[in-house]
């Protein structure tokens, strides 16, 4: 890529892109597209505002979470995109189907069975099927000199559905003064949508106020105080919402994701092992990776309606 002009070439100054994003709308590459991930981004005051919405579908609660959106970000359609539905299972010993179960549902004895076949070690294999834990009650001796083992019975039982994750990785080579101006917002925007940041004074200042009405007269001390309550809370991070497009209409044929958290943001400036930047000094590659887990299982309700 030929390097641009400095004349030809205007990055945001710093005060630009550490003020709060106030753009509704953040779009890389410029230009008309067709294949897109639109990023919805919704505040914490819209997710309380959204819960109004208690009756009705999934589709119709997050329809109106989306009325909520503060921010919109469009990227191209990433080259790989992953969705994955993992399910917590544990296993153990006699969890199901053991030979005891069977024995107990046929009301058998299978001790005096044994007494009748004879042989010790079946006596000891039945004592430890009808437990289900029959690996435990024989002993190694026995079992090497038989060349046999007991059936532990293995089974599983169901947990939990994971929180569903996903991974985004976005190449970005800006050609010209907007398109970096573009970048530098969109990685801005994602790292602050992300983050937390203090309650403020109201807490510290209604704790002070306490204080003082309580008989507290070290003015020195409410200060420090409020410094310390001032920095005590931390409000939420925004939630994301994400869904592809082909052109204007949704593409249906890939899973929606959220309401989720972003969990990481992760920015290569140099993704091709080499430092290369325009004259302003703005890089001339760059690779953005973000990281995100959904706030709600899927079940096969939430699988209706498209996720």
């Amino acid at each position: 890529m030929a390097i641009i002009k400095s004349s030809s070439i205007h990055t945001r100054a710093i005060d630009e892109v550490t003020e709060t994003p106030t753009t509704t709308s953040l779009q890389y590459p410029s230009g008309s597209f067709n294949h897109k991930i639109v990023f919805r981004i919704i505040t914490k005051k819209g997710m309380e505002g959204a819960k109004t919405a208690t009756k009705g579908s999934d589709k119709a609660k997050v329809e109106k979470l989306l009325n909520h959106t503060s921010n919109v970000i469009v990227l191209a359609h990433p080259n790989e995109l992953t969705s994955s539905y993992s399910q917590n299972w544990d296993s153990g010993d006699g969890y199901y189907n053991t030979a005891g179960d069977k024995a107990m549902d046929a009301n058998i004895d299978l001790f005096d069975m044994a007494d009748t076949l004879g042989g010790s070690l079946l006596k000891q294999a039945i004592a430890g099927a009808s437990r289900g834990i029959g690996s435990l009650i024989l002993a190694d001796d026995i079992s090497l000199s038989q060349g046999v083992a007991i059936n532990p019975f293995l089974g599983v039982s169901y947990k939990s559905p994971s929180l569903r994750t996903i991974e985004y990785s976005f190449p970005m080579q800006p050609k010209n003064r907007k398109e970096v101006e573009d970048c530098l917002a969109i990685i801005h925007a994602f790292k602050w949508h992300s983050s937390p940041e203090y309650a403020g004074n109201a807490f510290a200042k209604s704790s002070a106020k306490e204080a003082k009405e309580a008989g507290v007269e070290d003015t020195g001390m409410i200060e420090e105080f409020e410094g310390i309550i001032d920095k005590a809370i931390l409000k939420y991070p925004d939630f994301f919402f994400m869904e592809s497009y082909m052109g204007v209409e949704k593409n249906e044929t890939i899973p929606r994701f959220g309401p989720a958290v972003c969990t990481n943001v992760s920015t290569n400036y140099s993704p091709q092992g080499l430092w290369r930047t325009f004259e302003s000094g703005a890089p001339v590659n760059m690779l953005l990776s973000l990281s995100f887990q959904e706030m709600e299982i899927v079940t096969r309700e939430r699988l209706k309606e498209g996720y």
